[in-house]
């Protein structure tokens, strides 16, 4: 499962406020599940593709 870099880690960025901390952990959250989103419908795809190669 894929997950999309953190910005909170990114070394171009200064540490998160205590105030900022809520809005970067939910759009790092964001996203992760995007990320996880995409890679999840990538692999259902190219099993479903397989699947139907293989049927026909």
């Amino acid at each position: 499962m894929a997950v999309a870099p953190s910005r909170v880690d990114a070394p171009d960025r200064p540490p998160p406020s205590v105030d900022g901390a809520v809005a970067d952990t939910a759009a790092n959250t964001a996203a992760d599940t995007a990320a996880d989103a995409a890679a999840d419908t990538a692999a259902n795809t190219a099993a479903d593709t397989a699947a139907d190669a293989a049927a026909d």
